[in-house]
């Protein structure tokens, strides 16, 4: 916590300086502790309404301890405050996947891909597609195609995926759709 406690001399100091606030929190989440840091995420969006940062961090903070309503609530004033963060609109989709919004998670990814030009965004998008077609019960085989192909470039990515895994451990859907889950999870996993 050595973290956290330099930050709180900071703010006894400089009680409006936001980003005090946002370093504490960011130690806090760091540390598994995503009430602490929801706290102070909410102090810098007090003190500065427009850091989408904020928003996307306390929605993270939110995803982790499975509060997905109050995550996408966040997530989506990241998009009312930045429209093409192609990341964020992946995590919405990744929510709504969780929380049972197949088509809702489908409408997000077909729009992100028309914003995307990042090679690394358009493979987690196809992942993202992929996963909520097959829950759909929908044709899957295109959009395996192109995630297969961009999978073939050379790029990493940055994703967490213990949440969905964890999800997809609980989630009451078909063995076999869970399995198809699980193939296409490995695969990107290969460009962590």
């Amino acid at each position: 916590l050595w973290g956290a406690r330099h930050y709180n001399k900071v703010i006894e100091l400089e009680p409006e300086r936001y980003e005090a606030y946002n370093d504490r929190g960011a130690a806090y989440f760091s540390l598994n502790q995503y009430g602490r840091a929801i706290e102070d995420y909410n102090k810098v969006i007090e003190l500065e309404p427009e850091r989408f940062e904020a928003y996307n961090d306390r929605g993270t903070a939110y995803f982790y301890l499975s509060q997905y309503d109050k995550a996408i609530e966040d997530y989506n004033k990241v998009i009312q405050l930045e429209p093409e963060n192609i990341v964020v609109i992946a995590s919405i989709s990744e929510l709504k996947i969780i929380t049972g919004n197949y088509k809702s998670a489908l409408n997000n990814i077909d729009s992100a891909l028309y914003l995307s030009t990042e090679i690394a965004d358009r493979t987690i998008l196809r992942y993202l597609e992929c996963i909520a077609k097959c829950l759909l019960g929908k044709d899957t085989s295109e959009s395996e195609a192109i995630f297969n192909e961009l999978l073939k470039e050379g790029f990493n990515i940055l994703w967490d995926f213990n949440k969905f895994e964890s999800w997809l451990e609980e989630a009451n859907i078909d063995e076999g759709k869970k399995k198809f889950i699980r193939k296409k999870t490995e695969l990107l996993k290969q460009k962590l």
